[in-house]
């Protein structure tokens, strides 16, 4: 078998997913070959850069506009049908001056590829610079171009494969894939869809995914089923994690590992990949009554944050300790009682499958805000402002009864082998396509 397994390095969440499941597949069936195809790897690196930057800009500066673009008809904005958000067209300038800066010189080139080219084209466009009134024919004529590049190299990767099953955890590849389906290519490659939130963004059902869907609960469920997709096209999986999380230890013996006292209350604080908003979470519990111990992870970041952890992990040695980097999460999980983080849809899914509760003080909206929704009405977790978190952190710690009520809520609702199951799915598609004597082929045109 020839697993294609699409996905996108913005973040961690989608890579972790991937990981998971080409992990899992690898069990399941040694002689299966998987290849992991990333979005940005179908564009120029500087492009690629500089959307990324404008992503976590929104995300992280102003989460109104990123909850607005989640949940609206992006691309007619794109195309001018709607308005942009003005804050989200200061966004796009700031890009476009960062990365591509208009050159002293008249005759000195802005960009040096056509990927560049019609990125600031198009930016150009968006933010005014070039026209104050758009011109919606020459703009969809852009975004048509640029979805044209995208798919024909999207197309010479799976030629160049010649995949037996497409496994897909990230939406925007996912509808360019069926975009190829649609004008006939690859047609009878079976994909599968992998949710990799507690919610359901609007492109998994509107680009009309010709496959299965992989989904984390059945209210995922329940929400494509409302939306028109079939029942027997969704498998309630679990979202994908590694191995490891199949079967974590005790919370002795996770402290033993670490080297910690069996006794006390232990707060691990998550990072992320990006260590965005942990500092000041970290450093009023430092400087609360609190008595307890915290574990802190700053993901690979580098930043004024993580200059201010190394501050306080100086000042506070025995109540703070900091982890740059582990693949040892359910072990730092199982040795927590609580987990402070952010309510990624990989993150959450971990804290449930070790049976622990997640206070997130931010959210970006968005699917983080489908994530808080399912954490809140199973009793899971919840959003608590940075001024309230030591008061609930307090109730929670100084309750053993209810403390544990919320862990075991944890347990319940986590999934520790979806991985497997989407690999045991994507492994029995495969092999029902090939049984059928269905050649993988590319129309010529």
């Amino acid at each position: 078998m020839r697993a294609l397994v699409l996905t996108s390095q913005l973040g961690n969440g989608h890579t972790r997913a991937a990981e998971a499941v080409e992990t899992a597949i690898a069990c399941s069936d040694p002689q299966a070959v998987t290849h992991r195809l990333d979005l940005w790897s179908l564009m120029d690196s500087k492009v690629a850069d500089a959307l990324k930057d404008g992503y976590l800009q929104i995300a992280t500066e102003d989460p109104d506009v990123y909850e607005q673009l989640y949940h609206s008809h992006t691309w007619h904005q794109l195309l001018g049908k709607e308005p942009l958000p003005p804050s989200f067209a200061e966004v796009l300038d700031r890009i476009c001056r960062r990365w591509f800066p208009p050159n002293p010189g008249w005759l000195a080139p802005r960009t040096s590829n056509m990927d560049q080219a019609l990125l600031v084209m198009l930016l150009d466009m968006l933010t005014g610079r070039s026209s104050p009134k758009p011109d919606r024919l020459i703009r969809t004529g852009v975004l048509m171009w640029i979805r044209a590049l995208l798919l024909r190299r999207l197309k010479l990767e799976l030629a160049r494969f010649g995949p037996d099953v497409i496994i897909a955890t990230q939406v925007y590849l996912s509808a360019l894939m069926n975009v190829v389906k649609r004008r006939g290519d690859f047609r009878d490659v079976p994909t599968l869809a992998v949710l990799t939130d507690y919610g359901v963004h609007e492109f998994w059902v509107q680009f009309g995914l010709a496959g299965a869907y992989c989904v984390a609960a059945d209210s995922v469920a329940e929400s494509l089923r409302a939306r028109g997709v079939p029942r027997k096209r969704i498998h309630q999986t679990g979202i994908p994690l590694m191995p490891e999380f199949s079967n974590p230890p005790s919370q002795p013996e996770a402290r033993r590992q670490l080297g910690l006292e069996p006794g006390g209350r232990l707060v691990l604080v998550t990072g992320g990949w990006f260590g965005i908003g942990v500092s000041e979470a970290v450093k009023g519990l430092m400087e609360c009554a609190l008595d307890c111990q915290v574990l802190v992870t700053t993901g690979r970041a580098d930043n004024e944050d993580v200059s201010m952890l190394k501050d306080l992990a100086r000042r506070f040695p025995r109540r703070l300790r900091l982890i740059e980097w582990s693949d040892q999460m359910p072990v730092l999980l199982r040795a927590a009682d609580v987990v402070i983080g952010k309510p990624g849809g990989l993150s959450v899914a971990e804290a449930l499958a070790c049976g622990r509760p997640l206070i997130a003080t931010t959210s970006l909206g968005g699917q983080e805000g489908f994530n808080l929704r399912f954490l809140e009405q199973h009793g899971a977790g919840r959003q608590v402002p940075l001024e309230r978190l030591f008061d609930a952190l307090y109730e929670l710690l100084s309750s053993p009864r209810e403390l544990e009520r919320v862990q075991t809520r944890a347990l319940e609702l986590g999934c520790r082998d979806g991985a497997r199951r989407i690999a045991a799915l994507a492994v029995a598609q495969a092999a029902h396509r090939n049984k059928g004597g269905a050649r993988w082929a590319m129309r010529e045109h």
